[in-house]
């Protein structure tokens, strides 16, 4: 048995004081410091964490068990946490279960001795969120990291929850979330269960579930209610995971690269490639590879808006006179120059306000559950050209700019319309085009039919507070290609999708 104390040093405990203590006190395991959570005299550290607090005992228990330490002014209850410091916690909550001693020594980067240690015992995988160490962690990060801090057996099932009303079986971390849910280190915002998965999760909120984790008689039993269960029944079925191809061979792989950077905040990635060409073909290749990126971009244009620049390199040899490709590299770039940082941040403050808006909209009863596709998709048409304004600067082109800033150019329109449909669970992509120059709008099928929307073409310029133009609503494909001047679809020229599928015949 090892004691842990404040400064995070490991002292064996003879088990005779183990076993005092254990008499009056329940545990996770014998391996958690008995002296983190005796029931003695507890002298408050932190300033800024009330005795009347529903978090206090949660900060005092992960506190003194040295799962957390404080700000360096205070516990910080409202503070947000990064992906780093989540992973630091797994990873001590784990150390302190195998009573391994480990000592985390000094690295750089700081965290990379947790970050190792996490990675050998399973609690993510190795590489998992490289390049985003230092971003706030959410709250699903959050469940899905600490998930995997105990081994299965000890979560136990004390409530039966299936089904959240923001999480739902498509969201990528669902069993681990539903797991905590069932086993009473998660109890959600309200009587319903509501997670809010993309918000930052607080260290209060973090200390309540390591605690629960480390000790089993804080796990909270709960019935959910389920009157208003689907008050605020955002979908996210439209952002399910897309897996990384494991070796490129066809058009569609590329695609689901593309795909799989895009829905991963992912910036640089290269994959393993097995293609054979005519050297006078490459730059075909490379041209597919682009239009791949279109297809993509156009089911996932919220993210695509963010990096407007994207490049690829295929590394090949010639041998017997052909081209054997054996790696694709792809990068994606923010045509501001804007830092990848940044560009991480603002996608995250994009997502939370777009669950927001439409969050309050089924709240106050613009959106209904009972509502169609079409009904749905206007009112949040309308929404958009009432608060937002085009930026005839030309400088604001991403989602973010349109949902946060409510000034953007059509790319911010048709990025904020996807992603606010896609929430409200009506399918929504956008199309590339041209409309007398480099154009975006959107496209839903409904009843195997195709309709489009010009949200940007709904908000006159200058903008007309309280004006919404309903003439382009709602649109079959000929009256969008001949109205106001006509329209052409970059899709009109698609060409390369057989170019893969032929030359990977050639390399088998």
């Amino acid at each position: 048995v090892y004691y842990m104390a404040d400064d995070g040093t490991l002292t064996r405990v003879p088990g005779a004081l183990y076993d005092s203590v254990a008499r009056r006190v329940r545990f996770t395991t014998g391996h958690f410091s008995s002296y983190a959570i005796v029931e003695e005299e507890y002298v408050n550290p932190f300033t800024d964490v009330a005795p009347d607090a529903w978090y206090f005992d949660a900060v005092k228990y992960a506190a003194r068990s040295g799962l957390m330490n404080g700000t360096g002014s205070g516990f910080s209850p409202d503070g947000s946490l990064t992906i780093a410091q989540a992973v630091t916690m797994a990873a001590r909550l784990r150390s302190i279960y195998r009573g391994d001693g480990r000592r985390f020594e000094q690295s750089s980067p700081w965290y990379k001795s947790y970050l190792d240690y996490a990675a050998e015992n399973g609690i993510i995988y190795e590489g998992e969120f490289a390049g985003r160490m230092d971003s706030a962690a959410t709250r699903a990060q959050m469940a899905h990291i600490l998930a995997h801090a105990l081994p299965p057996d000890e979560l136990d099932l004390i409530n039966n929850v299936s089904l959240l009303p923001d999480v739902d079986s498509s969201h990528p971390y669902y069993l681990d979330i539903i797991s905590l849910y069932r086993a009473g280190a998660l109890t959600g915002n309200d009587e319903y269960g509501s997670f809010t998965p993309e918000q930052p999760i607080s260290r209060a909120a973090a200390a309540a579930i390591l605690s629960r984790l480390a000790l089993p008689e804080l796990r909270r039993s709960f019935t959910l209610s389920t009157g208003s269960a689907s008050a605020v029944p955002l979908d996210y079925s439209h952002y399910a995971p897309v897996a990384a191809p494991a070796v490129i061979r066809s058009y569609e792989d590329v695609v689901a690269a593309w795909e799989w950077m895009l829905l991963n905040g992912v910036f640089e990635a290269s994959f393993p490639m097995e293609l054979v060409f005519s050297e006078r073909d490459a730059g075909a290749y490379y041209s597919a590879v682009f239009e791949a990126f279109t297809v993509a971009s156009q089911k996932f244009y919220d993210l695509a808006s963010f990096r407007q620049y994207y490049s690829c390199n295929i590394r090949r040899f010639v041998y017997s006179d052909k081209a054997h490709a054996d790696k694709l590299s792809l990068t994606l770039i923010n045509a501001n120059n804007i830092p990848n940082d940044t560009i991480t941040a603002q996608v995250k403050a994009f997502e939370q306000t777009c669950e927001s808006i439409i969050s309050d909209m089924y709240k106050n009863g613009e959106l209904r559950s009972d509502m169609t596709d079409k009904e749905k998709a206007y009112v949040i048409y309308r929404y958009i050209a009432l608060n937002t304004s085009y930026d005839t600067s030309l400088t604001r082109y991403t989602a973010y700019d349109a949902a946060v800033l409510h000034s953007a150019v059509c790319q911010g329109y048709a990025g904020m319309f996807s992603r606010l449909c896609n929430l409200a669970g009506v399918e929504t992509t956008a199309v590339l085009g041209y409309a007398g120059e480099n154009h975006v709008w959107n496209v839903i099928s409904d009843g195997g039919r195709l309709y489009y929307v010009d949200v940007t073409f709904a908000d006159p310029i200058p903008d007309q507070p309280g004006y919404c133009d309903d003439s382009w609503f709602w649109l079959d494909e000929a009256t969008i290609r001949s109205k106001g001047g006509g329209r052409t679809f970059k899709s009109d020229s698609f060409r390369y999708a057989k170019l893969f599928s032929l030359s990977a015949e050639k390399a088998a």
